[in-house]
This record gives structure tokens, sequence and C-alpha cells, in this order.
């Protein structure tokens, strides 16, 4: 049987799941922009809202249970228990269903807090709308999720592709026949249960079975305390992803705010995914998989690694993010959207800048650590919480976009002392210094453009001049050693291109 762990399957995974993210980014801006400029400002505002409350009510409807099947199921693999990872499998899938119980019950009562501003249809399409979407959307997540621990990594990107294709068929349709908000939102709904019957039959084809096999008691305490942090670790980490911000911001300052807000939210999330999800998606994996062959020393070189890797992609995002964010934002939704420029500025510094702690959540999740990690985003939690409740009062916009660089900035640093003492871990001070230096002549290189013209046109080439210096002066300074070179030759032998810039 082939091993979906080893070096070739999991370059084969990164190379699938990079260029099927680069293709659903695609698909998602194309999506956003003929959304935004056919509802306009307002109307875009609640239909944003609105996906942002279905997400949080998926993330608070699956809490640690996919983290925690990735984990298990792939330890188990790793030691050649296919038995035990069927049994944790069907065990978490029961466990789902009462989380998405108990979501619907807790969100009832709730809804005329959580309304979209300015919404005039009737409470109940609200809930309907939020709670379809997410049941649908949270079944996938784990489904997927479960499929990641087992090493088949093809199902969340095929699924994904697939219904953002039609997702764009049917909002191209809406925008010319000048449909309402409403007939969005329905799609969005469609969409959703798409998902979920899609990643059921991939996941049922891919010979993933469940079973009611009780787990040994030993092994199950040891899943429950592992889920236990994970449960408050995702749930402290959903009320920290700009939820508090948008929450605010429809409640006090208006939806034409938060569609800016979770405009430059989604753009940012894109061009951290575009350039980390390859990495990303097969980290815990391997990681679970490497804690369960040989312990914490084969995990080390992995987070010693990853930091480096997510550092340097995070350095390139925020030079080419901060040039771009003024032409991105006019071209593709207008100057009705210009007041997100700014928003975009700020997130894609401070979200490149701080990209490695994911690596750094990773290896404390994988090494039965998640106590820390989760203490550190309690104290995110408590920091946005403080600096939105004081700053978006005051300053509206900026004030969201302070109090989310802050609460960033401060977490970072958290899990960052934690990892390196927890752990143990050494991390490699001067490659990391090389990085900085590297993009500080990118920087310089972007400036003499910039010095020319001040514009969109020479902000975009201005971005193109930073990774064109910065890409190689990062060899050139040695941020990178024998090894990562290795790896490197292996993946670019797939694409003649980068073969020959290897070379």
């Amino acid at each position: 049987m082939n091993n979906p762990f080893s070096r070739g399957a999991v370059l084969r995974s990164v190379a699938l799941v990079t260029a099927s993210t680069y293709a659903n980014y695609a698909i998602g801006l194309i999506l956003s922009t003929v959304i935004a400029r056919s509802l306009g400002p307002t109307e875009f505002g609640r239909y944003s809202y609105l996906v942002w409350l279905s997400g949080l009510l998926v993330a608070f409807a699956v809490n640690g249970l996919p983290t925690t099947g990735i984990r298990f199921v792939s330890e188990y693999l790793g030691r050649d228990q296919r038995s035990g990872a069927a049994a944790v499998h069907g065990w978490l899938a029961r466990l789902q269903i009462w989380s998405l119980a108990a979501v619907v019950l807790l969100f009832l009562p709730l809804m005329p807090w959580l309304e979209p501003a300015g919404w005039e249809q009737q409470l109940w399409l609200v809930a309907a709308i939020a709670l379809t979407s997410a049941a649908a959307k949270s079944d996938y997540l784990f489904n997927s999720s479960i499929a990641k621990g087992y090493g088949e990594f093809g199902v969340e990107p095929k699924t994904v592709t697939a219904m953002n294709l039609l997702s764009l068929l049917g909002v191209v349709a809406l925008a010319l026949s000048g449909q309402s908000l409403l007939w969005y939102l329905l799609l969005f709904v469609g969409v959703s249960i798409g998902h979920s019957i899609l990643a059921r039959i991939m996941v049922a084809r891919a010979g993933i079975h469940s079973t009611h096999v009780a787990i040994e008691p030993i092994a199950q305490q040891r899943i429950r305390a592992h889920l236990a942090w994970t449960i408050g670790l995702t749930l402290v980490a959903a009320l920290s992803n700009k939820s508090i911000e948008t929450f605010l911001l429809n409640r006090w300052i208006g939806a034409e705010a938060v569609g800016f807000f979770l405009i430059a939210a989604a753009l940012t999330r894109s061009g951290i995914d575009l350039l980390s999800s390859g990495l990303n998606f097969v980290l815990m994996p391997m990681m679970g998989h490497a804690f369960g062959a040989g312990g914490m020393e084969r995990v080390a070189p992995i987070v010693a690694n990853s930091v480096r890797y997510f550092l340097s992609m995070g350095l390139l995002l925020a030079g080419v993010g901060m040039l771009w964010a003024s032409p991105v934002v006019t071209l593709m939704y207008g100057a009705e959207y210009t007041q997100a420029i700014i928003l975009l500025q700020g997130m894609t510094l401070v979200g490149g800048l701080t990209l490695f702690d994911g690596g750094l959540g990773a290896a404390l999740t994988t090494t039965d650590n998640q106590k820390q990690r989760a203490l550190a985003m309690a104290a995110y939690v408590v920091v946005t919480a403080i600096a939105a409740f004081i700053l978006i009062p005051l300053h509206g916009l900026l004030g969201a976009l302070a109090a989310h660089m802050i609460s960033r900035i401060v977490v970072c640093l958290i899990v960052l002392l934690l990892v390196t003492r927890s752990l143990k871990l050494q991390l490699p001070g001067g490659q990391i210094l090389r990085l900085f230096l590297a993009a500080g002549v990118g920087t310089l290189a972007a400036a003499a453009v910039l010095m020319v013209d001040r514009g969109n046109v020479g902000q975009f080439i201005a971005g193109i001049a930073f990774a064109a210096v910065y890409a190689p002066a990062t060899v050139l300074m040695r941020a990178w050693n024998e090894q990562d070179l290795v790896v490197a030759r292996t993946i670019a032998a797939r694409v003649p291109l980068l073969r020959r810039l290897v070379r």
C-alpha cells in the first residue's frame, strides 16, 4: 500500500493543494468583485456579515473535532493501527452531531442581537440562512479533516474547486439578471449544502469508514484531554478571528463598515493562503505522524523549518500587500470601496510579520501542549475585546484595524515564547535575520520605483520590484541551507520555469 505520508506523496499533496488554492482564490476574488459591484457597499456589507455569521457558527459546531481527528487518526496510522483510527473517527462523528444540535439551541434566542444592520427581512430568515449553511459546512469540514488524517488530502481542494465553479456560474447569472440580496444568500446556502454532499461522496469512495468500536481507556483519556483543550482553543480562535471587530462594526457603525472591513480581511486571507496553503495543509498531519513515529525528536526539525518557511512567505506578503493594496481595491471594487485600502495595508503588514505562528501553533497542538496555546489565544480575545470596545466607538474602521493589529502581535509573541520554552526549541536566528535583511533590500528597490511614480501603476510596479529583489536576495544572503535547496530542487523538478530558477 502506498504511504500517503512519504516525501513523494506529501510533495504531490502540496502541489495539488497549492494549485487548487490558486484557482479557488482567483474564483473567490471574482465572486467577491461581482457581488460587491452588483449589490453596492451597503447590501454587500449585509451579505458579508451573514456569510461571516455562518462561518462563526461552523467554528462553534465543529469546535476542536477536526483538529483532534487529524491528530489522532494520523497518529494511529503512524502505528499501523487502522482499526483504531476508524474508532476515533466514529467517536468524534457522534460528538459532532451533538455539538451542532447545541449550537442551534444556543443561537435561536440570540438572533435579535445578531441580525445584519438595517436588515428589513424577518428574523426567521436570518436563522434559516445562517443555520442551514452552517450545518452543511460543518459536516463538510469534519469529513474533509478526517480525510486529511488518513492522508487523503484531495477531498478538500476538489470539493472547494467544484463548488466555487458552481457558485461562480450562479453569481454571474444573478448579476446579469439584477437580482436582490436574498437571491445571493439563497445561492450561498445551496452551495454550502453541495460542499457536504460532495465531501461525503469522496470520503466514501476513498474507503474511509468509521466504526463504533470502543477506544481503549488510556487512549481515550488522551483524546479527551486533547479535545477539551482544542475545543477551548477553537472557540477562542473563532472569537479572535476579527469576530469581535466585525460584530461591533455591525452594531455601532453600520453595514458599509462591515463590508469594507471584511473585504480587507478576505484579501489578506487570500494572500496568506496563496503563499502558505500548501505547507500549512500538510503540516499538522506530518507533525502528528512524526510524533507518533518518533516523538519530539522527529517533530523539532519540522517546527524549526516551518518557522523559516512561513516567515519568508510572510515578509513577501507584507511587502507586496502594502504596495498593491490601492491598485487591487481600486481595480476590483471601484471608487466606492476605497476605504478598504488602508485596512488592507494594515492587515497584510501584520499578517505577514506574524505568519510564522501557524507552525508554532501546530507544534503545540501536536505535542499535547494545547493548554499553553489556549491560554495564549484567550489572552488574544481579551486584548482584542478591550482594544475594540475602546477604539471602535472613537475611530470606527481605523479603530477596528488598530484593535486587530495590536492583538495579533501580542498573541504571536506569546506563542513564540511558549513554544521556545515549553518545547526547548532552538530557532535559527541567523537565517531569520538574513530574511529580514533581504526584505530590507527589497524595500529599497520598491522605494526607488515610488520616487518616480506614486500612483496606482507605480505602486503595482513597486510591488513587483520588491518581490523580484527580495527572492534572490534571500539566496544571496544565505538564508537557506543545503537541505532547503534539496527540497526546492525536488519540488521544482516538476515545473520547467522553477527548475531553471533553482539551478
